[in-house]
């Protein structure tokens, strides 16, 4: 484990190459400040202006009311191509606009100017990336600042420091939201550096908003490869396609085990009874049929929220982690077109949307392979937005005939802080860590990764560890590894000191390709390789299953797609690192169902974690390259379990 506080993350150093004035990003591009640094500690991380995209903040609506995505869509298509400029949703309040390289007549600048003037418009704000990666990142007007006193004293450090209270954190003390009242794009990373230099303000870290869900490899693969492995028809049973539990049906009998050994810590074990999952993710469909029993009902918190019985959805502020009416909608109504709409027309609506464009790169010639590439990229994209539902699964899930979960007694608490494009901003993933600590999770997994450290967030793990001893923290190590340029290091928050970092290994006992490795890297556990069939990924519940999705569309038209293993896709092939930290998070459940009166602390239990993991079955290695890919080896359940008992 990570003991020590490497110093990486000390927003005191946050900073830019200049101040200057948030232009757009075509104009930025034409001066020698287009690069600015991103410091944390004595680490300099080189940011972009990205000239190809531009976001918006939307002026607030009523309540219920949804935002104008597609009429800003409209708005700005004027006067340009058809398909050139695409409007992404960006949580509930912003939208990405990007525009398609070779447009005639148009400029991200233009855009930008378009946008600003448009009266349901609050302001255009920056986007950023790191140089090595192409990971956006918003930088809206808002900033998390630590500041001690009374609500008066508050006040007075707030007008003295042009500083406009948004609101409280929620779930800590001292902590605020917070809006510059003279700083604004690309100003807030230097006033952040100012105010982090200002002793009566203890940090001050951006709001910055990521794109979290660091993609895997499309779970379809070519149907070239697909043949090296078995089909989802020709599998005996769903059970059986859940390899990374027991991986006998696929490897045989006598080939050496790649999974984790659940059967064997079942029969040892309560199967994680007593114990609480908290995922935060995406959405999380608890009314899925292997999931509904696995829901934790929260019940008499000092601080209830309203009409909170199964999690906090962070990213709406409500209780109800599913999809929303809006949501459905714009999910739904493009699902259904790669069914119901013809080659031409599919092309026609979708073929040169920025997120599918790759499709026009490769098939623009050939309208039926054009089509399918749209069609494998939509529904690929539509399985995933239910990210948080199928890690549920892989921990928890229960039935008599479906899906099993690592820990299939333990109960899952839905915390959502990802929108369904999978961007999460900083506030909602510490409100949402703060929360599980508050409604006594004994597991927190985060399957998802940012290039950014941030120091609000490492001030919140290191409360909520300090504050539950007994407290488990998992995260998924990141999918960057086939990245060119690629340097060796884990996501944030795997990076963090006391998160567990977890890597991913595939059918074959070797590190996935796209498996982040590095030596801040704990653990490793099953993740899947779908490169050369579906059955290589991990098999768990999906969420397009819902009725709305397959309204209109005949049984006839309906086909095994992408990583479905039934036809409307209940349930999921998939893979990632996003995938291989659940399976670890259900082993801890199942060792904490081991010790029920709370004996062993977080630091015990990571300890055994590790010193239970084994290299023995995984792809051999010179000594120094297999611990920056396996870290300590592959998690086993089995001798987990064991050595808890043990211990107690």
């Amino acid at each position: 484990m990570k003991k020590t506080v490497v110093g990486l993350f000390l927003a005191s150093s946050l900073g830019m190459i200049g101040a200057m004035e948030w232009v757009a990003p075509a104009a930025i591009a034409q001066t020698e400040s287009s690069t600015i640094t991103y410091k944390v500690g004595t680490q300099n991380i080189p940011l972009e202006v990205r000239e190809d995209l531009v976001a918006v903040q939307f002026k607030r609506t009523r309540s219920g009311q949804a935002q104008p995505f597609e009429r800003l869509q409209q708005d700005l298509q004027g006067g340009i191509r058809s398909g050139a400029v695409t409007v992404e949703p960006v949580l509930q309040t912003y939208a990405l606009i990007s525009l398609k390289r070779g447009s005639r007549g148009a400029t991200v600048r233009a855009l930008q100017q378009r946008a600003e003037n448009l009266d349901y418009v609050e302001e255009t704000i920056p986007v950023l990336s790191r140089q090595d990666s192409d990971q956006a990142v918003l930088l809206p007007n808002e900033l998390m600042v630590t500041i001690e006193g009374d609500t008066a004293q508050v006040k007075q450090v707030l007008q003295r420091n042009d500083l406009t209270l948004i609101r409280p954190v929620r779930f800590t003390q001292n902590r605020y939201l917070v809006k510059a009242k003279s700083a604004r794009g690309l100003e807030v990373l230097d006033f952040a550096n100012q105010l982090n230099n200002t002793s009566e303000i203890g940090s001050a870290s951006p709001n910055f908003i990521q794109d979290l869900v660091v993609p895997e490899q499309e779970a379809d693969a070519p149907q070239a490869t697909r043949q090296a492995a078995r089909s989802a028809s020709e599998m005996p049973s769903l059970r059986d396609g859940q390899w990374h539990i027991d991986s006998r049906p696929q490897r045989g009998q006598s080939a050496s085990r790649v999974d984790v050994l659940a059967p064997e810590a079942w029969e040892e074990s309560k199967d994680g009874k007593g114990t609480v999952v908290a995922v935060l993710d995406s959405l999380i469909q608890w009314d899925h049929p292997d999931l509904k029993k696995s829901m934790y009902k929260v019940r008499k918190v000092a601080d209830p929220l309203p009409n909170e019985i199964h999690g906090w959805d962070f990213v709406e502020d409500d209780a109800d982690t599913r999809m929303s009416p809006s949501e459905i909608e714009w999910l739904t109504s493009r699902f259904r077109d790669t069914f119901l709409l013809s080659d031409d027309k599919l092309v026609q609506d979708y073929g040169f949307k920025g997120q599918f464009s790759y499709c026009s790169y490769y098939y623009a010639r050939t309208p039926a392979a054009h089509a399918n590439c749209l069609r494998r990229g939509i529904r690929g994209e539509s399985a995933g937005t239910f990210h948080g539902t199928m890690v549920s699964g892989v921990i928890a899930a229960k039935s008599k005939k479906g899906a099993v979960g690592i820990a299939p007694k333990a109960k899952i608490l839905p915390v959502r802080v990802l929108g369904i494009e999978g961007y999460g901003s900083m506030i909602n993933i510490a409100e949402g860590i703060l929360y599980a600590a508050s409604r006594n999770a004994d597991v927190i997994n985060m399957s998802l990764g940012g290039s950014f450290p941030s120091y609000v967030h490492q001030e919140v793990i290191k409360e909520v560890l300090a504050d539950n001893p007994n407290l488990v923290i998992v995260a998924s190590s990141g999918n960057e590894a086939t990245r060119p340029g690629y340097s060796g290091e884990v996501s944030y928050p795997a990076g963090y000191p006391g998160v567990v970092a977890v890597g991913a290994t595939d059918l074959e006992g070797r590190r996935s390709p796209y498996s982040s490795y590095g030596s801040q890297l704990d653990v490793v556990a099953p993740g899947g390789n779908t490169a050369s069939g579906v059955t290589g990924g991990i098999l768990t519940t999906g969420g397009t299953f819902r009725s709305e999705f397959w309204d209109g569309v005949g049984d006839e038209a309906v086909e095994q797609w992408n990583g479905a293993f039934d036809p409307r896709g209940q349930y999921y092939y998939t893979q990632g690192t996003s995938f291989s930290s659940p399976v670890v998070a259900g082993v801890v459940a199942l060792m904490k169902g081991e010790d029920r009166k709370r004996k062993l602390s977080s630091q015990q239990m990571m300890d055994i974690l590790e010193q239970t993991s084994s290299l023995k079955n995984l792809e051999r290695l010179p000594a120094g390259k297999q611990k920056l890919y396996y870290g300590s080896g592959l998690v086993d359940a089995q001798k987990a379990v064991q050595a808890v008992r043990d211990a107690l």
